[in-house]
């Protein structure tokens, strides 16, 4: 990792203030509203795709599980041979001033590293200096609609990259494998998606993990085959703590019809319990979805606020 110029001037310098309920963007140094934040059309991240990012939010004011998306945030860089152009003391600062515009709200944070500008093409080398853009945007407190009513799941048609494509470990700034795969959910008549590997078996959402409960097990996919989520991560921590019998796995998409409930997990979201699967109906929260969604809002109040 190299430091330039920009580590310098990673504390924010005074810029415009975003009106009640838009949207900030801390870049160059300045946080001011994403409305007036400016990237050149010849950055790769904009032509390609080219960057990585990390998604997270605030409780009580505090990022949670800062580090892990900081880690994930290097090892998705890494990947690509993209070398962040700050430290991660810098990167802290920044996600902190970002956070603070929301109080006494909490906000959602979306930190991206770009390749930077460069000529038309996809090569990489001759980027400029990678550049780093934090939005931030405030957070309704309570829980997330879905969180209570529950999600509408089908299982959609457009398979998840394989790792010897598009490695689905690394959180890209190339969103379309799940975008399709929104699109094609909500054309089937669902609300999301979940996607399948191209051996057929469960992987995940667009922007979630998926868990499952089989008899008294815990079933979610094999680590190889999807993101490795933040909150999935607390919560795969949580059932050993519990001693829960738990199984990471390649698992056909038919095993989805003996759950007796299931949940997604994700930063901005926490645990949604799933109220169908290719419409059929599953409890609100389930016994297991409750118990771990109650953990789950302990560790925030003990970490987060």
């Amino acid at each position: 990792m190299r430091s330039d110029r920009r580590a310098e001037r990673a504390g924010a310098e005074s810029g415009a203030a975003p009106e009640p309920g838009e949207p900030w963007v801390w870049i160059d140094g300045r946080i001011g509203p994403a409305s007036e934040a400016r990237i050149s059309t010849l950055d790769h991240a904009f032509l390609y795709g080219d960057s990585v990012f990390e998604t997270l939010r605030t409780y009580g004011g505090r990022p949670f599980r800062l580090e892990a998306h900081l880690d994930r945030l290097e090892r998705s860089a890494a990947r690509i041979a993209l070398d962040l152009p700050l430290d991660r003391s810098a990167l802290r600062q920044i996600v902190g001033e970002v956070a603070s515009v929301a109080a006494p709200r909490d906000a959602g944070l979306r930190v991206m590293v770009s390749r930077g500008e460069g000529p038309l093409g996809i090569d990489p080398a001759p980027c400029r200096a990678p550049g780093v853009i934090v939005h931030g945007w405030s957070i309704e407190p309570g829980l997330h609609p879905q969180c209570v009513r529950g999600v509408d799941l089908v299982l959609s048609g457009i398979r998840r990259n394989p790792p010897a494509a598009l490695d689905p470990t690394m959180k890209s700034g190339n969103m379309l494998n799940g975008i399709l795969a929104l699109n094609d959910a909500r054309a089937r008549g669902g609300e999301d998606g979940v996607l399948l590997t191209l051996d057929g078996t469960i992987a995940e959402g667009p922007t979630w993990n998926l868990f499952w409960v089989v008899g008294d097990e815990v079933r979610t996919a094999e680590a190889t085959s999807v993101l490795g989520g933040v909150t999935r991560g607390v919560i795969l921590e949580r059932l050993a703590a519990r001693g829960a019998p738990t199984r990471c796995g390649a698992f056909p998409a038919k095993d989805l019809a003996d759950a007796t409930e299931a949940f997604c997990t994700s930063s901005l979201r926490g645990i949604v319990p799933v109220r169908s699967i290719e419409g059929r109906r599953l409890p609100v929260p389930g016994p297991v979805t409750r118990d771990l969604a109650a953990e789950y809002a302990s560790l925030i109040n003990c970490e987060g606020a």
